[in-house]
This record gives C-alpha cells, structure tokens and sequence, in this order.
C-alpha cells in the first residue's frame, strides 16, 4: 500500500524527486509585480499593492474590510486586542491546531482553555463548548463573561478550520454571543472553503487567513484580517501601525500597538496569487477528488483506511492539505515512515495543544476526539500540480 501511494503520487506530480507537504505555485504575475517594486522602491508598508491586495481578498471572501498583516499570528494578535485579550483574560480554543494558535494567545499574556473538537469536522464541538460555559462560567453586572473558577474574563473564543474542513461555525457563534464572547475564526488554512455558501472567516466577528508559503494562496508570509464591522477595522489599522502617532483616534488602546503591516513586497507576490486564486483552490479540490478516488479503489483496504471528507454537506473545503484515517495507530506511522523515505513528506497532526508542557496546567475538557484524529490521520501531500 505504500509502494502504491508513492507511484501514485509521482505520476500525478510527475516527478521522481522529493514531493513537498505542499509547495506553493507561481502562475503569473508575481516576478513584474515584484518587480514594480523594486523599480519604484516601495518595498515597505507604503505602496499601491497592499490595498489592491486587500481589496481581492474582500471581493474574494465578501468581507466589508481586509486589513494586511507581516503574519497570521500578527492577525490573530490583532484579533485579540480587538477583543480585549491580554493579559488577565482567558481565550477558548481547541486542542487539535498548530501549536501556533495557543502560543500566540499564551504570547499576549492571555491564558488558553481547550475545547475538544468534533471528528466529523476536526473544529471545536459546539456542544462541547456549551457545555463548558454553563459549568464554568457566569455573566456579571458589566455584562461581560467570567470564568467562576479562575475569575478571569472569558474574552474571546478561536475555533480552527483545521486543514481548511469547516466547523460549525455558526453554532459557535450561536454560544458565544449567548455569553457576549468575540468570535475569532482562526481560517489560516481555510482561504476559499466554503460553509453554507460563505466563505470561513466571515461568520465571526472577526476572522484572518494565512498567506505563507505552505498555505493555498502565498505572499511569502501574510495574515488577513477580515470583517464587517468598519469600527473594528478601523481599529485593527490603528493596532497595527504604530507609526501612525498622529491618527485622531490616537487614544491609548489596551493590549498596546503592533509595527506589523504587510509590505508592499509581500503584497505585489499576493496580488498576483489572487489572479489565479480560484483556479488553484479548484486544482486542491480536483486533487482531492483524485485521491479519494485512488484510495476507494483498494478494495483490500476498505476495513482498514478511509479518506478524510467533510461529512457535512454544507462545507466546501479548500483542500489545503488531504488526509487519511487509518484503524491502527502503527499502520499510520509505518505509512508515513515509508512515504517519507521515499521522498514523498506525508505527516501526521500536530501533538495536541493542550497535552504541550507550557499549557499542561491550562483548563481544558476531556478531548477523546482530538486525541483519536491526532492518533489516525495521516496528511498527504496537497500542493497544487504544474
């Protein structure tokens, strides 16, 4: 079966040297774009290519406003100040995510609680998250959210779309609004999944994107915050640019200021990506369609080896990234430890957030669904083919 895969996998990369996790492709404009640049020296913050670039995304995702960002941690910091997540507060999210989510709550002073997430979805549970704040929580005279047990303030809440699969994100949104909490959809690998028809990353109050090198659209390295509420985007321009000193919205903001504009760099390579964006979510998706195909056909497997789908019929992922569940937690790692010395990377999850020594004293729930899908997938590789 491995043999198999990374014959399989060659022939649809055509290619007998290393096959990246994903690798991103550049079809079109990005060398002139960059170029431009160069010529007119506007490589920093200031030029023509960052708010055309936030304005693909917004006409890309239907979202009011955009605002460019160095990285998607950068975008999430943001989000949180926005919410008024710093230190002294609690933000909820999910176990099953690159420990990057957790790390950047934990890095603006914010504590992490952890919510188990739905197998079917690989996003937070929103009967798990329910449940948790009608135990835990209490709303106070300020009209705020507490955590009884801690006293802190439950300030936001950060479900994932994990490899670009939606969650339930409008149940979530349902319980957080119930408890006057911010809803941060973390869409760092969800740029043109869908969820009823909307793309994730507009159901919250605020969402971002991704935009590194791995991810289905690049600028190098980017995040996108997006929303519709023109105040929360105005403030996130303002946390954003700590040179605009002068601003007349210059009142102190809690959670400080951010230097962390997208350049014009990064933003040319963006623009040129957006060109093609729907051409190249749709080569993910076909190679999807391909493998899940492939895998059908090993009818010796059909016990043993499913291929990930989105069970609700209400998603449309990307297909960032593919992924295999096997019944045995030995037969995926020899699949990976095969595949990869062969050249061919496959992975598996990340390790869960909450189970990582710098959150093993966080507030979590029981996670048995984000330790099942961390224990049998295994990722396969999803870069859009020549």
């Amino acid at each position: 079966m491995h043999s198999k895969t990374v014959r399989y996998i060659r022939n649809l990369y055509k290619s007998n040297g290393t096959i990246h996790l994903h690798a991103p492709r550049f079809i079109g404009n990005e060398q002139k774009y960059m170029g431009n640049c160069i010529e007119t020296a506007e490589v920093s913050a200031e030029g023509e290519y960052v708010p055309r670039f936030e304005a693909m995304v917004c006409d890309y995702s239907k979202a009011a406003h955009a605002v460019a960002l160095n990285s998607a941690e950068s975008a999430l910091r943001v989000a949180l100040a926005l919410a008024g997540g710093w230190a002294g507060t609690e933000v909820l999210t999910q176990p099953l995510a690159y420990a990057g989510t957790a790390n950047t709550i934990s890095s603006v002073g914010a504590v992490p609680i952890f919510i188990d997430v739905e197998r079917d979805t690989m996003g937070m549970d929103p009967s798990r998250l329910k449940e948790f704040l009608a135990y835990n929580a209490e709303m106070r005279d300020d009209g705020l959210c507490y955590n009884r047990n801690t006293q802190r303030r439950i300030a936001a809440c950060v479900p994932v779309h994990t490899l670009g699969y939606p969650c339930r994100v409008d149940a979530l949104k349902e319980v957080c609004d119930e408890h006057n909490i911010m809803l941060i959809e973390d869409a760092s690998d969800a740029f043109g999944s869908l969820y009823r028809d909307k793309m994730a990353g507009r159901y919250g109050h605020v969402g971002f994107y991704a935009f590194e090198g791995h991810k289905s659209i690049t600028c190098g390295d980017g995040g996108v915050l997006v929303t519709d509420d023109a105040e929360l985007a105005e403030k996130a321009r303002l946390l954003s640019d700590a040179t605009r000193l002068s601003h007349p919205l210059d009142a102190p903001l809690e959670g400080g200021r951010l230097s962390c504009r997208m350049s014009n760099l990064n933003a040319a390579v963006g623009c040129a990506q957006m060109e093609h964006v729907q051409t190249l979510v749709e080569r993910q998706r076909d190679l999807a369609r391909r493998y899940k195909e492939f895998y059908e056909a090993m009818e010796d497997w059909e016990d043993e080896l499913a291929f990930y789908t989105a069970k609700k019929k209400v998603c449309q992922p990307n297909c960032w990234l593919s992924a295999l569940i096997f019944e045995e937690t030995e037969e995926r790692d020899a699949f990976v430890a095969a595949t990869n010395a062969q050249n061919v990377q496959t992975r598996t999850l990340w390790p869960l957030a909450n189970e990582l020594p710098q959150f093993a004293q966080c507030q979590s729930t029981d996670v048995p669904n984000a330790r099942w899908l961390q224990q049998h997938i295994a990722i396969l590789p999803g870069g859009v083919r020549v």
